[in-house]
């Protein structure tokens, strides 16, 4: 997490933060967005950590969330599901994967319902490797057409 500070500090261009199984848990995650320039990111990889439930929680506070979310192979379930869904920054978010991270049929369906910010930004949300069910992923399939990637929709 230090080295990924040191990033926002020293590059005022960075646009890209990938730190893929680094090993950033929710305390982590925490410290880099609470970062100034963590508002400049425009896509932010986290893939394979140690984010439990509270990572959604803690995406949910910022003002402003990258434009593309790579938080897959973590432990977000379905409260990390429900907070992301209800954060007024997700409406800027085009592009949220959300692969391997314990996501119900409850997770699944609030990212997509009608209180959801996302439904109307997302270009592609992506819940492969999740226990959905098949009726969550129609109802999915039904919001997000091609937008929605799980095994069986109109984007596999």
């Amino acid at each position: 997490v230090d080295a990924a500070l040191s990033l926002l500090d020293t590059l005022p261009q960075l646009r890209t933060l990938t730190l893929g199984s680094c090993g950033i848990d929710d305390a982590g995650l925490a410290r880099i967005v609470a970062h100034p320039a963590f508002s400049r990111i425009d896509t932010l990889e986290l893939d394979g950590n140690d984010l439990g439930p509270a990572a959604g929680e803690i995406l949910a506070r910022c003002p402003q969330l990258p434009r593309t979310l790579y938080l897959n192979n973590n432990k977000l379930g379905d409260a990390g599901a429900l907070a992301l869904a209800e954060a007024p920054a997700t409406a800027r978010v085009v592009e949220l994967l959300l692969l391997g991270n314990g996501i119900s049929a409850e997770g699944a369906t609030a990212l997509v319902s009608d209180s959801s910010q996302i439904v109307g930004s997302i270009s592609r949300l992506c819940l492969h490797d999740n226990e959905i069910g098949s009726e969550a992923a129609a109802i999915c399939n039904e919001k997000l057409g091609p937008r929605f990637c799980y095994p069986g929709s109109s984007r596999n």
